[in-house]
């Protein structure tokens, strides 16, 4: 990510997130070295970065090692390389149906509760796609959401469960990577959206 990219407030909300992420005691104290120094703010953020990045990493590794301890016992498998999703999902209702659906053999979920916890996300990991099942309160919200995630990976994509009442047109390629879905939410229409927007289409579902 280059900080540059994004506006004077979109640094400071991507500053602000960074520092709101729980670290362990040793990283603790190397962002407050961080902050206390005289570094302009998009430097900040890149050195913040480089630890927040290390310590998802971690995280996610230790998840995958877990997720394997449990296939213990069965026969090995082919190792298929997925696509990261990240779900933004209070109650875990949605998430919970995709990792059940025909998806989960191409897609690895990630299930988070806030939408911009994404941020610090795909910080430290690839990832193909967004889904956040919340709407929003306004226009700009949604253009600024959008204009922050892909200031740091370009190629995601993103869906919103809950179409809100006003025009959302964002920025240049919102519409070629934004989907907004009508509730009560069609399971079928949303397994299609994600398979389109990642370009994973196939003959077993019609489109």
């Amino acid at each position: 990510m280059d900080p540059e990219k994004l506006s004077e407030a979109d640094k400071h909300l991507v500053y602000g997130l960074l520092l709101k992420k729980k670290r362990t005691g040793r990283q603790e104290r190397r962002v407050l070295g961080i902050v206390r120094s005289s570094m302009e703010i998009g430097a900040k953020i890149t050195a913040i970065l480089q630890v927040t990045r290390a310590q998802i990493a971690s995280e996610y590794e230790r998840a995958e090692r877990r997720s394997n301890r449990t296939r213990l016992g069965l026969a090995p498998r082919r190792k298929v390389k997925k696509e990261n999703v990240v779900v933004v999902d209070v109650r875990a209702e949605i998430a919970d149906l995709l990792k059940k659906s025909s998806l989960k053999r191409s897609l690895s979920f990630l299930r988070i509760s806030e939408r911009y916890d994404a941020v610090q996300v795909i910080f430290a990991l690839r990832v193909g796609l967004i889904i956040v099942n919340e709407v929003l309160p306004s226009a700009e919200e949604y253009a600024r959401y959008v204009s922050v995630c892909r200031a740091i990976q370009p190629g995601v994509r993103i869906i919103f469960l809950g179409r809100p009442s006003f025009v959302v047109t964002g920025g240049p390629g919102f519409q070629d990577t934004t989907r907004f879905l009508e509730k009560p939410l069609s399971f079928e229409k949303l397994e299609e959206s994600a398979r389109l927007l990642l370009g994973h289409a196939d003959s077993s579902v019609q489109v």
